[in-house]
């Protein structure tokens, strides 16, 4: 029997140096696979989606036709615990559902499936980060459909742990890219960061520089975040570390004696 491409659903991340994103599964329903099954589709997992063949004739087409109101249903189930740490997600996506279709797409090709989000209806939707619906419509035919997650964003904020010396903010934070500018913030009161610099070191003084707009979370780490302090020719750190994805903040010790 022959076969040819009759669909595929990739998932992508702006997260990921090459934006392939292997974070969820995609299970057919049960429903789904009596579909797959009655119409003698294969079903092929890839690297960051499915791809789905048809059987044809020898003049290419179907060999077991599909109705017009079949909607192929998948869940999507997560399976990197971080996701959430690094994706901008709909407030309410722990007790809902994210949806994507192709219900609204009428050529086939390349397209990205646009999210919703909905109430959780069946038991077996419990498990899962939300569906994709695949219509039986004008889009379906060798189309790839695609679904895109954006990164999250956060201000990064760098605690600088420097010596009691009287100086007023000898110390500056420099993207030396000049993507990033930091500038230094006023520290608020019961400030947990600080509170916990002042227990531990008593007789330093703590200094806050925040980004002055949200850094996009990415894979690869941010080189030549440089801090400087006054009167020195070289960086006094040319590579700051940078914060974590969770919560976007680093503490840095800068105590001369440390």
């Amino acid at each position: 029997m022959h076969y040819q491409r009759f669909f595929s659903i990739s998932i992508f991340h702006e997260y990921y140096r090459n934006k392939i994103c292997s974070d969820f599964s995609i299970e057919p329903t049960q429903l789904c696979w009596k579909l797959i099954r009655g119409h003698r589709l294969i079903l092929k997992n890839t690297a960051n989606g499915l791809l789905m063949l048809m059987p044809v004739d020898e003049a290419q087409n179907p060999r077991f036709p599909l109705e017009k109101n079949i909607i192929f249903t998948f869940l999507l189930k997560l399976k990197n615990p971080r996701f959430a740490s690094i994706t901008s997600l709909d407030s309410d996506y722990r007790t809902n559902l994210y949806t994507f279709s192709n219900q609204t797409l009428t050529e086939p090709g390349i397209a990205t499936l646009s999210p919703a989000i909905l109430q959780r209806e069946k038991a077996e939707q419990n498990n899962a980060f939300g569906i994709v619906e695949i219509h039986n419509n004008a889009s379906l035919e060798e189309s790839e459909f695609q679904i895109k997650f954006s990164a999250k964003e956060r201000c990064w904020k760098y605690y600088l742990i420097a010596s009691t010396n009287g100086q007023s903010a000898p110390f500056s934070i420099q993207d030396r890219n000049s993507e990033i500018k930091f500038i230094q913030t006023e520290i608020e009161t019961r400030d947990r960061v600080v509170e916990e610099i002042q227990h531990r070191f008593p007789n330093s003084q703590p200094y806050l520089f925040q980004s002055e707009t949200p850094i996009p979370c990415q894979e690869a780490g941010r080189q030549n975040i440089q801090l400087l302090k006054q009167g020195q020719t070289k960086p006094w750190i040319p590579h700051l570390p940078n914060p974590p994805n969770q919560h976007g903040t680093q503490v840095i010790n800068a105590l001369e004696d440390v």
